[in-house]
């Protein structure tokens, strides 16, 4: 299950995102919460995290019927006996927020975590639909996985295509309570034996789906891009001493450079 409760892990490191201005909603990042990069910590392993740029757009015709709605067609078809519809739709006006979003790196026993924490919340212009809410869906490469526009939470939490379900208290799963507008929140990861390689990336696809009066008729509107990408290279045991150091530094630099993303 990508969607996660919150493992509130902060660091002090910067981020540099790369926005995109072709939709038609405002975008803002509160720049104090965000850490691009967590290193692995307390680990056999040098290694680390690092955040994906954030990304938003309205996506084409063709990316809608061949992706996100096609994902979306195949996964939930229907739900409570009823067939659902999803239709490509306009900008949204409204603001974006963006308040957290970092890079986490944990040790949990013999195990090493990477992942990411986002939070944000949107909120409507005056003609923005009166009904929103987040879908979401998600892209595995290398270890983490070869799922692609996997619709989240994935296993499902219930028969919906919603990222929250009705019972859900938002506030769990964000990192700052109490925001206004349409709050969303995840802090997704990847676990692996510490003595283990891993070279994996998530990312994920956040869009805002709007209807009138049913559910099943859903239109899409624009979509916020945001991940990690998480790297571990075992020590052998074998090396010692400051030999082992350099092979650690020249690794973890290496893996930090090597992915194109």
């Amino acid at each position: 299950m990508r969607r996660a409760k919150l493992l509130a892990i902060a660091s002090l490191l910067g981020l540099l995102m790369l926005p995109c201005f072709s939709a038609a909603w405002t975008v803002h990042i509160t720049t104090d919460n965000r850490v691009n990069h967590a290193d692995c910590n307390g680990g056999l392993t040098p290694g680390g995290t690092d955040l994906l740029p954030l990304v938003w757009w309205l996506p084409s015709k063709e990316e809608f019927d061949e992706g996100i709605a096609k994902a979306l067609r195949d996964q939930y078809p229907s739900w409570d006996g009823t067939n659902a519809t999803y239709t490509w739709g306009a900008n949204l006006k409204g603001d974006l927020y963006v308040d957290w979003y970092k890079a986490t790196d944990t040790e949990i026993g013999d195990k090493c975590r990477h992942g990411a924490e986002l939070t944000m919340h949107y909120v409507r212009h005056a003609d923005d639909p009166a009904n929103l809410d987040w879908i979401q869906l998600f892209r595995e490469s290398g270890d983490s996985g070869n799922r692609h526009n996997q619709v989240d939470p994935s296993p499902r939490d219930d028969n919906k295509p919603f990222y929250f379900t009705d019972a859900d208290v938002r506030n769990k799963y964000t990192h700052i309570d109490n925001l206004p507008g349409v709050v969303f929140g995840d802090s997704p990861g990847d676990r692996h034996p510490e003595a283990s390689t891993f070279n994996g990336t998530v990312k994920f696809l956040a869009l805002l789906a709007s209807w009138s009066t049913d559910q099943h008729i859903l239109t899409l509107h624009n979509v916020i891009e945001w991940g990690y990408h998480g790297y571990c290279v075992p020590l052998p045991l074998a090396w010692q001493g400051g030999m082992a150091v350099i092979l650690i530094l020249v690794l973890s630099r290496a893996r930090r450079r090597s992915p194109a993303f």
